[in-house]
């Protein structure tokens, strides 16, 4: 939710002032405020019998919930996510508009619950989210076509052989791995971000399962010459005793020098 879309919305619903020195956060917050508010008024009136004011009390949650959070909510960025909300909260509507045509406190109740849910998860990852930035969002995109780089610097050097090269680029990389993991935790990614970082992933880990193959026939070849080089010292062990010169010379004086 951007400062101006959630501004707005807040506008619309008429709820109190401060809204412009808000943070994205503190706006979706003070919509969640301000229709709890508007239902605990409602079941007050509903519960008094006072039926024109429990309607405007209803009709104000209606507002916030209609013009305000599913106003608010982002598709392009929020996706699959955002277009479940707002289903959520065209059921929170019918669940008021039910409240006030039947005097139904327990659609209230479910309304308030179902907003009280989303207002806490919103309350935990809000601060989070609302510190994001385009430039962090360019940031995190930018660590990945690093990364890319990398990994194609790095299939290069296998393909060489350059094994010891390979290896020092390996350990850099693994830092700017831990570097990347730490920046997305705090990183919300808009769709067109997520389909870039999709492709991007992908052509890494394509990249990856080439240089493990390099890897892994270097491997190979390491450990057929470490067993040759082992059966080799194994017979060197195996004769080296057996051939003094004191038993070649038995040997000699035995068939003769000259013998087939």
């Amino acid at each position: 939710m951007t400062v101006m879309r959630g501004a707005n919305a807040y506008a619309r619903v008429g709820v109190e002032s401060g809204v412009m020195s808000a943070s994205p956060h503190q706006l979706i917050v003070m919509l969640f405020d301000g229709v709890q508010a508007a239902i605990r008024t409602a079941r007050l009136h509903m519960q008094a019998g006072n039926v024109a004011e429990k309607g405007k009390a209803i009709s104000k949650a209606l507002d916030i919930v209609n013009m305000g959070l599913s106003a608010a909510l982002d598709h392009e960025r929020g996706g699959e996510l955002a277009g479940r909300l707002e289903q959520l909260y065209a059921y929170v509507s019918r669940l008021l508009l039910r409240a006030n045509l039947h005097d139904d406190e327990r659609s209230l109740d479910e309304a308030a619950a179902l907003l009280e849910e989303i207002g806490s998860a919103w309350r935990e990852i809000g601060p989070r989210a609302g510190k994001l930035s385009m430039g962090e969002w360019s940031q995190l995109i930018d660590s990945y076509e690093q990364l890319l780089l990398q990994s194609q610097s790095m299939l290069e050097l296998a393909r060489r052989g350059d094994w010891t090269t390979l290896l020092q680029v390996r350990s850099c990389g693994l830092i700017d791995a831990e570097r990347l993991q730490r920046l997305e935790a705090g990183v919300l990614l808009g769709r067109q971000e997520r389909l870039r970082k999709a492709e991007l992933l992908e052509q890494i880990l394509a990249l990856d399962a080439e240089i493990r193959t390099h890897l892994l026939a270097r491997r190979d070849e390491l450990v057929l010459l470490m067993r040759n080089s082992r059966r080799q010292r194994e017979l060197d062990r195996a004769y080296r005793p057996a051939m003094d010169s004191s038993i070649v010379y038995r040997i000699d004086d035995r068939f003769g020098k000259g013998s087939p």
